[in-house]
């Protein structure tokens, strides 16, 4: 009598289990189609709120990236004990030449300047891990050819001569993460880029114009 009464309550308490399992498992499904419904009816405004969190954090991901590599370059411009090397280059019309610094034998900077007769070039290159991390370029076009001097312009009959305060100069700076993505552009007219799309065209026009190409 004792084992059927046993048996029976072991029947009833499976029953009861069964039925509180199988409620659980519906709560939690409807559950998910409850989130999934109120996610589908997010409200115009609250896409844009999410859109923005997200461009928030990218954005903070890129400031973090840039404050780095500021700090990175200011350690290796005020190294006084990097070893310096130099190089002459014949790319433009008066010359050039080329610089390269090593710290321990391993190449952190590389200066490049051209000369020409309507203006100079000059280029920063800083390395880490064999990657450029930053980049500076500095593009100067002089009013007319160095050697047009005053009487040279009268004689011509001209007013127009060689004057250093008439050159206009053009800057950009080029920000690349650790994987050398470029993140920031900022351009000759002191915009800030951080499109994309406009970055990865950047990059690669770069890339194809870097005149050592011994990391690509």
């Amino acid at each position: 009598m004792k084992n059927g009464k046993i048996i029976k309550l072991i029947v009833f308490s499976t029953i009861t289990l069964l039925i509180f399992t199988c409620s659980k498992k519906e709560d939690k499904q409807n559950n998910v189609k409850n989130t999934e419904v109120s996610s589908s009816v997010l409200s115009d405004s609250q896409k844009n709120k999410v859109e923005e969190e997200k461009k928030s954090s990218i954005v903070a991901s890129v400031k973090d990236i840039v404050d780095e590599i500021r700090k990175e370059k200011e350690i290796t411009d005020n190294d006084k004990t990097l070893e310096a090397k130099e190089e002459e280059l014949f790319e433009s019309t008066e010359g050039g030449k080329r610089k390269y610094y090593y710290k321990n034998n391993i190449l952190v900077k590389v200066e490049d300047m051209h000369y020409g007769e309507s203006g100079e070039f000059y280029q920063e290159y800083y390395i880490k891990n064999n990657k450029i991390y930053f980049s500076y370029i500095l593009r100067s076009a002089y009013n007319v050819p160095y050697y047009v001097t005053k009487e040279m312009a009268e004689k011509n009959g001209s007013k127009e001569y060689f004057d250093p305060s008439k050159t206009i100069k053009e800057e950009r700076r080029f920000y690349f993460n650790p994987e050398e993505k470029l993140v920031r552009l900022i351009d000759e007219k002191g915009k800030m880029i951080e499109d994309v799309k406009v970055l990865q065209q950047e990059e690669e026009q770069f890339k194809e114009d870097v005149t050592f190409k011994r990391w690509f």
